[in-house]
């Protein structure tokens, strides 16, 4: 079926299978976005803080928000998402840190470490979730800590990120 330089339809309903080389132009994991902060972002210690991602490296629908910091993926769908956070010297050993996943403004899953890290050291935490979105539900990230005084995550080295699981 099809010539070489030749482009092909394929009908929605119908199944492709090829044993040949594909390059499937025209499929993607979109929606998508990357965001990351604009400088190092200081939390307070007791308390869970809302994560400012307020710089856009790509955002394929527009759907990420720089200025609530959140990602609303604008349509229905299975979507991965991923946020990494370094903490910045961390000083007090066996002291809670945490990185959570919030939907639609509620806790959702987090990752923590506590106590496995040396006094001085830079600590990260990443969390990697495959989650099923409504157009309208929205992610967030929050951090908490519980050294008792504020410690800062490193811009460089944190970010957030979401994107559609093609095939689900």
């Amino acid at each position: 079926l099809g010539q070489s330089g030749d482009t092909i339809s394929i009908p929605s309903g119908a199944t492709l299978s090829s044993a040949g080389t594909n390059t499937l132009t025209g499929i993607a994991n979109t929606p998508s976005f990357s965001a990351k902060l604009s400088g190092d972002q200081t939390i307070s210690s007791g308390s869970y803080t809302k994560i400012s991602f307020a710089s856009e490296e790509w955002d394929t629908g527009g759907a990420y928000d720089t200025s609530n910091y959140r990602w609303t993926p604008g349509e229905v769908g299975k979507f991965n998402v991923k946020i990494l956070i370094m903490w910045n010297n961390v000083t007090a050993q066996n002291q809670k840190l945490q990185l959570a996943i919030y939907k639609n403004g509620s806790f959702y899953a987090d990752v923590e470490n506590i106590g496995s890290s040396a006094t001085g050291a830079d600590p990260t935490l990443m969390i990697s979730l495959d989650l099923s979105l409504s157009a309208t539900d929205y992610i967030e990230a929050y951090a908490y800590q519980s050294t008792g005084g504020g410690i800062e995550i490193v811009a460089n080295y944190s970010w957030f990120q979401g994107q559609k699981i093609l095939g689900a």
